[in-house]
């Protein structure tokens, strides 16, 4: 683009693919779409999950959903139709149902009556299917999108549809109408026009070679899908022939089209007939009236062995992009025994890469030998093919979940390589099926109540790693039985499986059995205990939790006292003084010198204006220390108080400073003192100021001298005269 009046050619070509929604695309187009619908689903968060689950399971369907109009025309047909259950569906099936939404509202718009069977709709619109039909056909031979006025014509003569008889036969909503001239062009038959997705014109072109082999242009219909089988232009309408005869359930005609494309001529490779075997068998659901369906798997078994074995990597990729997007050929025990017999392999690679695509398969319904088979995997020396077992069963746990499954997953959580156990954490992380989730819940609960110690062990580890999504009530009530057992291996691992269990674990009998525990005479229970407590005061702090905590700042260990010090100065304004005063006191004479390391730290952080009683606190705790780099830091902080009321607890602290062996703490006092005026001058005051004032040290002696005259006529005492 330029503003010049003249253009300079590029020396070179430009080519831009559009290539649709973003899968994140998708995901804000499906939100924005049900928060606007004029008359909101009864629980809309729900139908969204169940949309976005249906869309993701089937991976041809969420393929076709990058597209803008397919993805608006599922969302308008998933509101006015009962999918909610619906577990699987081909691609030819959602065309279909969009086609039949789009003739209702065809007729709707017509005032015509639509409450009829989707039999009796097709036969009332039988004069513009079989118009579209023959339009599509026509488009797809000539290799065009845009569609000439010429060929609309002849179609219209052809399928003897004329805008005299049927007014509305481009506004369906399957054509659109493009006019590329100057002037727009008035009358409709004189436009060019195109199906709105180029899948739309391949479906109706499926629909006239489906019908074609019922009529006597058998033939015709015949030489194309041999001249074409392998041309990748028609493989999607191929697909749609496949999925549509079965519809018919028309054995003749579904098994006529199967020798055709079975029949030479063949591909020379094998590999353009393989793909179009396993998309056509998968498009027909495997169906038994395919009378061919035997040796056809057993060709595409063949091949699957053949590529695995060969380690052929880019054909395994390339045959992993075909399958992935199946769901019914991987249900079959023909294929599935074909992945057994590869993992029975004794190269690594091999099994590897079998599993690998096992990942990417939408497996429904496991034979036994492959669950077995995967178990086992499970079990072997190399950690990688450990992993690769994991998130093979991991993609078909939310659809086949046993015990047996649920159990051997949950042992590789305890595995000894880290990517084997974050493989199954990510696993269990993301199920999303209900019914799973009580299976795995029962089986945690029957492991917590096992006598055998590892077992007990090993399911507090996992219930702690899986977190808030197994913490129900039970679990809970469980683990707090476990927290008063004998033994300190099982008290202290389910202690530490609370505290990763989040706030829903912060229930009393929790939190009682936690302040028992920290009067254990273990340090190290006492830790644990106090590590639990500080995790599930993240969220809410209890008073029975600052308790605890407070409990432990006169622990004898010093840094249990140093972490509930650290924890209670991040609480804030949740601590009270009347909670805290008394232990915190005791705390901070503690001899030990690390009790307050941080102290300094903390206080230099503070805000310009201490403003709770809680923060006053900390102060005192760091007048009292003996420690002078900690009170030196407290007093620095003291002349921010000057616009908090005067409290017993300040007064005292106060007093205390004033007797301090430092000069430079007494120095801070006095400045304090001075700036809370009058506020503070009781009398004990004024005779702790008036001894001052007889002291050694100059500087002291002015500073309480200053102090006293702030004070005014309180002040005015025979001691501070003399």
């Amino acid at each position: 683009m330029t503003s010049r009046p003249y253009l300079n050619d590029l020396s070179y070509v430009v080519r831009l693919e559009i290539t649709g929604f973003t899968d994140e695309n998708i995901t804000k187009y499906v939100n924005r779409f049900f928060e606007q619908i004029q008359e909101p689903l009864d629980n809309t968060s729900n139908h969204l999950g169940k949309c976005f689950e249906f869309l993701k399971r089937n991976s041809r369907i969420w393929g076709i959903a990058h597209i803008p109009v397919n993805l608006e025309l599922i969302c308008c047909i998933w509101c006015e139709t009962d999918w909610v259950e619906t577990r699987n569906m081909t691609i030819t099936g959602l065309y279909d149902n969009i086609i039949e939404w789009l003739l209702r509202r065809y007729l709707a718009r017509q005032n015509i009556n639509i409450q009829m069977t989707k039999e009796a709709l097709y036969l009332y619109c039988c004069k513009e299917l079989t118009f579209l039909e023959s339009l599509a056909f026509e488009a797809i031979v000539d290799n065009t999108i845009l569609i000439r006025k010429e060929s609309l014509q002849k179609v219209m003569t052809t399928a003897e549809c004329s805008l005299q008889k049927i007014p509305n036969l481009l506004n369906i909503g399957i054509l659109k109408s493009f006019d590329s001239g100057l002037m727009c062009k008035p009358i409709e038959t004189e436009k060019q026009h195109y199906f709105v997705h180029m899948s739309f014109q391949e479906h109706f072109a499926a629909r006239y070679l489906v019908f074609g082999l019922q009529s006597s242009a058998y033939q015709k219909c015949i030489e194309f899908i041999k001249a074409h089988k392998y041309n990748p232009r028609f493989t999607l309408t191929l697909i749609f022939v496949s999925g549509l005869l079965i519809r018919t359930g028309n054995e003749t005609h579904i098994n006529t089209f199967w020798t055709t494309i079975l029949e030479e001529p063949r591909d020379l490779i094998g590999l353009r007939h393989l793909q179009l075997l396993v998309s056509c068998m998968d498009e027909a659901e495997c169906s038994q009236l395919i009378r061919e369906k035997y040796s056809v798997l057993q060709f595409i078994t063949n091949w699957l062995k053949y590529i695995f074995l060969m380690e052929y990597n880019i054909l395994q990729s390339t045959l992993e992009r075909i399958l992935k997007l199946c769901t019914s050929l991987p249900n079959e025990s023909m294929i599935q025994k074909a992945l057994v017999c590869l993992l029975e392999s004794e190269n690594i690679v091999i099994k590897v890469n079998v599993l690998s695509i096992i990942t990417q398969l939408q497996i429904s319904n496991l034979v036994s030998q492959l669950t077995h088979i995967l178990c086992y995997q499970l079990k072997d020396y190399n950690p990688q093919l450990r992993k690769s077992a994991c998130l093979a069963l991991g993609s078909v746990l939310d659809k086949v979940a046993t015990t047996e499954l649920i159990d051997q997953l949950l042992m590789t959580l305890d595995d000894n390589d880290q990517n084997v156990r974050s493989s199954a954490l990510e696993v269990f992380r993301k199920l999303t099926e209900k019914s799973i989730f009580s299976e795995l819940t029962n089986l945690l609960l029957i492991k917590l109540k096992d006598n055998d110690l590892k077992a007990c062990l090993s399911a507090c580890r996992i219930i702690g790693k899986l977190g808030k999504k197994v913490a129900t009530s039970e679990m809970i009530n469980r683990l707090v039985i476990l927290l008063g057992n004998s033994d300190p291996a099982i008290s202290l691992s389910a202690c530490q499986t609370l505290g990763q269990l989040g706030e829903k674990a912060a229930t009393s009998e929790v939190i009682n059995q936690l302040l028992i525990k920290m009067k254990a005479s273990y340090w190290y229970v006492r830790w644990t205990a106090l590590q639990t407590l500080i995790t599930l005061s993240e969220k809410t702090a209890t008073n029975e939790m600052i308790i605890g905590l407070a409990m432990a700042l006169v622990d004898s260990v010093s840094y249990i006292r140093s972490a509930a010090y650290e924890v209670l100065g991040r609480l804030g304004r949740q601590v009270t003084e009347h909670e805290l005063i008394n232990p915190l006191l005791i705390a901070s004479r503690n001899s030990d010198t690390n009790f307050y390391s941080n102290t300094s730290q903390n206080f230099s952080q503070l805000d310009e204006k201490v403003t709770t009683s809680e923060e006053i606190i900390q102060l005192l705790l760091a007048l009292e220390d003996h420690d002078w780099d900690v009170r030196s830091s407290a007093y620095t902080i003291l002349p921010r108080l000057h616009e908090m009321p005067v409290t017993s607890e300040l007064t005292n602290g106060l007093l205390i400073a004033l007797e301090d062996n430092s000069r430079i703490i007494r120095l801070s006092a006095c400045r304090t003192i001075g700036l809370l005026d009058e506020k503070i001058a009781t009398n004990e005051m004024i005779n702790r100021l008036a001894i001052l004032l007889d002291g050694n040290d100059r500087n002291v002696c002015l500073s309480a001298c200053r102090t006293l005259g702030q004070f005014g006529e309180k002040a005015a005492t025979s001691e501070v005269i003399n």
